[in-house]
């Protein structure tokens, strides 16, 4: 399924979905994916909950970040995604969570 969402100064962007694993030969078949590398997608996170018990009755998050991960395989067409987001509650207490992905191509 070919999704422009954008096309400005020569720049296409182009929505691939969500999920982890996307098949870019597929999703963009006007496209020669052979000639794609990882810097030609975007990941951003959709949606992560991150909860845990402070230990003081309460779930307070005070600071968090996220770890994202982009691999594409120029061979196969198949870009794998992946964002942790973490937080760390009051008594340092870390929870990780996966997060949902929402991957994107970029045409120059």
């Amino acid at each position: 399924m070919w999704h422009v969402i954008s096309q400005s100064g020569g720049v296409t962007l182009v929505d691939l979905g969500t999920g982890t694993s996307f098949d870019v030969k597929t999703l963009a078949p006007n496209v020669d994916y052979t000639q794609l590398t990882s810097d030609n997608f975007i990941i951003e996170l959709t949606n992560s909950e991150s909860t845990g018990n402070s230990g003081t009755g309460g779930k307070t998050s005070v600071r968090g970040y996220s770890v994202k991960t982009k691999n594409y395989n120029s061979e196969t067409g198949a870009l794998s995604a992946s964002i942790v987001a973490c937080g760390y509650y009051t008594n340092w207490y870390t929870m990780c969570t996966p997060g949902i992905v929402t991957a994107y191509l970029v045409i120059r």
